[in-house]
């Protein structure tokens, strides 16, 4: 793997890999259209983006198919999180309360997603987003 990932945040981006049925190495060569470190579109980027203290700052989960938001998106180690995009999945629920613990979380793609409920607890830690 080319990026320089703490340990903390290897052991994240792992958990993760795994439960989306992927090698975490062959996951990091992937590319799908999405958000670069910035947190901007650009196209193609890396399933993931590391800042210089190998911190996970953004995860693209664009496109993945997903019906549920991955549960290892709960771990600790993802505090660092600055931009995730779960847009054009197959989700229908979420609970935002979910991303309450990423300080540093500035943006949150949900777009082409299928929502029948947004839970929004606990409502004052998300209202910087």
């Amino acid at each position: 793997m080319e990026q320089n990932l703490s340990k903390s945040s290897h052991k994240a981006l792992i958990a993760l890999a795994t439960e989306l049925g992927k090698d975490l190495e062959e996951w990091s060569k992937e590319e799908v259209y999405g958000l670069n470190s910035e947190g901007q579109w650009d196209a193609p980027v890396p399933p993931f983006s590391v800042n210089e203290a190998g911190e996970v700052i953004v995860i693209n989960l664009r496109e993945q198919k997903l019906s549920t938001v991955p549960e290892a998106l709960h771990w600790k180690n993802f505090r660092t999180i600055e931009a995730i995009d779960l847009g054009s999945n197959n989700l229908t629920e979420i609970d935002l309360g979910l991303f309450s613990n990423m300080k540093n979380l500035e943006k949150l793609y949900l777009s082409n997603n299928q929502f029948t409920e947004i839970c929004l607890s606990p409502l004052s830690k998300l209202l910087k987003l």
